[in-house]
C-alpha cells in the first residue's frame, strides 16, 4: 500500500514536465502516421504489422533512456533530498521505477490498441482481431522492463546523458539486430527482445512458424534478468549516497 502511495505522489511531482504529456502524444503520433501511410501503400497486411511494431521496438530504448534521464534531472535538482532522506530508500527507487513502467505501458498499449482499431475499423486491412494487438503490447513491454531497470540505474548512478546514450546506442543496436546480421545473437541482446519477439507473434499469427530455439532462449534470459535486475536494482539503491558521476 505504501508503494502504491509514492507512485501517487511521484505522479503529482510530475506535472511540471513534459513526461505525462509525452506518453499521450508519442503513442497517437506513432499511430496516425502509420496508419495514414499504410492507407496509401500495397504491402502485405503481415509487413505492416511486422514494421509497425519493430520500428515500436526500436524507438522504446530511446525513450526508455529519455524518461528516465528525466525523472532523474527533477530528484537531481533538488540533490536527491526526497530519496536519501527517506526510511526506506528502496522503496523510493522503486516507486519512480514503476512510475516509469507504467508510463510505459500505457503509452505501448494506446499505440497498440489505436493502430489495431484503424487497421480493423478504419483501413479494413487486418486479418486478425484485437487479441493480436493486445498480445503485441503486452510482449512489447514485458520485454523492455529490464531496459527499464538499466536505464533507471544509470540515470542515477551516472547522468542524464550517459542514459540517453545508451538509449540511442540500444535504438540503433536494435535496428540492426532485426537484420540478418542479428539471426544468431540476437535472443542474448536486452534491447533486442521486443521488437524480434513481436516480428515472431505477428508471423505466427500468420501462421508462419517463427517461435524457434531463440525465441524461448530469450524469453528465459528476460524472465531471469528482469528478476535480478530488480533485486539487484533494491539492493544497490540501499547502499546509494546520491553520487553521480558528474558531482
Amino acid at each position: 500500500m505504501m508503494i502504491l502511495k509514492c507512485i501517487a505522489a511521484d505522479y503529482r511531482k510530475t506535472k511540471g514536465l513534459y513526461f505525462r504529456t509525452a506518453h499521450l502524444v508519442i503513442p497517437v503520433c506513432a499511430a496516425a502516421v502509420f496508419l495514414a501511410y499504410y492507407a496509401n501503400v500495397t504491402w502485405d497486411v503481415r509487413e505492416k504489422a511486422e514494421a509497425y511494431y519493430q520500428a515500436l521496438g526500436c524507438g522504446f530504448p530511446v525513450l526508455i533512456g529519455l524518461f528516465g534521464a528525466m525523472l532523474a534531472e527533477q530528484e537531481a535538482s533538488v540533490s536527491f533530498q526526497a530519496m536519501l532522506s527517506a526510511v526506506n530508500k528502496r522503496r523510493m527507487f522503486y516507486s519512480k521505477l514503476m512510475l516509469l513502467i507504467a508510463g510505459g505501458t500505457g503509452s505501448v498499449f494506446l499505440a497498440s490498441v489505436l493502430f489495431g482499431l484503424g487497421n480493423i475499423y478504419v483501413l479494413k486491412q487486418s486479418a486478425a482481431g484485437m487479441n493480436l494487438y493486445v498480445r503485441a503490447a503486452f510482449v512489447l513491454i514485458t520485454g523492455n522492463i529490464f531496459c527499464y531497470i538499466f536505464h533507471w540505474f544509470l540515470a542515477l548512478r551516472f547522468n542524464r546523458g550517459v542514459s540517453i546514450m545508451a538509449g540511442i546506442t540500444e535504438g540503433l543496436a536494435a535496428a540492426l539486430l532485426l537484420t540478418g546480421l542479428g539471426d544468431g545473437i540476437w535472443c542474448y541482446v536486452p534491447c533486442a527482445w521486443a521488437a524480434r519477439l513481436t516480428t515472431c507473434m505477428v508471423l505466427q499469427s500468420a501462421g508462419i512458424h517463427a517461435f524457434d530455439a531463440k525465441c524461448r532462449t530469450a524469453v528465459f534470459l528476460c524472465a531471469a534478468l528482469t528478476v535480478c535486475g530488480f533485486v539487484l536494482s533494491g539492493i544497490w539503491a540501499d547502499r546509494w549516497e546520491g553520487q553521480q558521476s558528474g558531482d
